[in-house]
């Protein structure tokens, strides 16, 4: 895995192998598709999408939706304070 995951409430849900190829999609989907190179944010932009994913997978269990929420705003907020701080997301 590249990064660690402190929510253990959502990676429990998931087997560790379920977890890298997760992971692997996810940070592709960062670094390539939209184009976040800067480690900080792909870290953190992976990490709650791998969230989110692990959320939705597992949506019928008490306080996935939730979890699933809280992450999806924090990627949002992310992705804004990005399009300030990285030419590159400037339009």
């Amino acid at each position: 895995m590249l990064f660690e995951y402190l929510d253990k409430f959502l990676i429990n849900g998931v087997t560790e192998e379920e977890l890298e190829v997760i992971e692997g999609q996810k940070y592709k989907e960062v670094t390539e598709k939209l184009g976040i190179t800067d480690p900080f944010w792909a870290e953190k932009l992976t990490k709650a999408l791998v969230y989110m994913e692990i959320a939705k997978i597992n949506l019928e269990a008490e306080g996935m939706k939730e979890k699933y929420e809280i992450y999806k705003e924090e990627f949002e907020k992310s992705l804004q304070q990005i399009s300030f701080t990285i030419p590159v997301m400037r339009g």
